[in-house]
């Protein structure tokens, strides 16, 4: 056979780990619905514990906060790519218009 057989329990283990993962982010889409909220994850670690826990900025999906700590060179094109932060983004700017913009201008000014 050309093809690789495809190992139906490793697909079933993925299928699994695809389902937890969309849980936790129906979980927090939903209480963000809730709360009036747009809230994501990260990964947070410390000499105590390592966790994924709920965040502001940015607000990632599990899988980007997932990929985030795992690729921390490629962190700001993950958040460019998140669909969650450029609505959180969107979020803001209706609610402070103009507010980045003079965030960005007063920055520039210091350099």
């Amino acid at each position: 056979m050309t093809r690789k057989m495809i190992d139906v329990e490793r697909l079933a283990d993925l299928e699994a780990d695809k389902a937890r993962l969309d849980w936790l982010d129906s979980v927090n889409l939903k209480a963000n619905e809730r709360n009036g909220t747009v809230y994501g994850w990260q990964y947070d670690i410390n000499h105590n514990r390592a966790a994924l826990t709920d965040c502001h900025l940015p607000a990632f999906s599990v899988r980007e906060a997932i990929d985030a700590a795992r690729f921390p060179e490629k962190r700001h094109e993950i958040i460019a790519a998140s669909a969650r932060e450029q609505a959180r983004l969107k979020d803001f700017d209706e609610r402070y218009p103009g507010v980045r913009e003079k965030a960005r201008a007063h920055l520039a000014r210091r350099k």
